[in-house]
């Protein structure tokens, strides 16, 4: 049965769902980051939106909350074996609903260019391309 919660999981729990999921990414998260020291980034300054199978993560948005009016997502996940069950879309709407009772007014979020999928998830979600580089979009969302 999945659980959704905006909750900080235990920095164990969080570091073991980067090392399993690591390989799911176009370009491995470990090729990108130290997983190690962003994962204790993200536990030490980031809002966790998380989905358990049991006690499992599995799936994840981290955003940063600390600068209103704007929020900022720097990880979005969803276990391979677990996408097309409509959990991103139920994080997401949790997410949105603490920025609406806090100060958040938009979020904005790099994705990688190559990333069709996330994209159309995003744009789904009312995202838009607000600039871009060699590999990526800047995408925002005003709520």
């Amino acid at each position: 049965m999945l659980i959704y919660k905006h909750e900080t999981p235990s920095l164990e729990s969080i570091r073991e769902f980067f090392y399993r999921t690591d390989s799911e990414f176009d370009v491995p998260l470990s090729q990108k980051v130290n997983i190690d020291e962003y994962t204790f980034k993200l536990y030490s300054y980031a809002e966790f939106f998380v989905c358990y199978d049991d006690d499992r993560i599995v799936g994840m948005i981290c955003c940063y909350m600390n600068r209103p009016p704007e929020a900022y997502i720097s990880h979005v996940c969803v276990s391979s074996e677990y996408q097309g069950k409509g959990i991103f879309k139920e994080l997401f709407a949790s997410l949105k609903h603490v920025c609406h009772s806090t100060s958040i007014k938009q979020i904005t979020l790099e994705v990688r260019q190559l990333n069709v999928k996330a994209q159309k998830a995003y744009r789904k979600e009312g995202f838009y391309i607000i600039t871009s580089n060699e590999d990526s979009y800047m995408m925002n969302l005003t709520l």
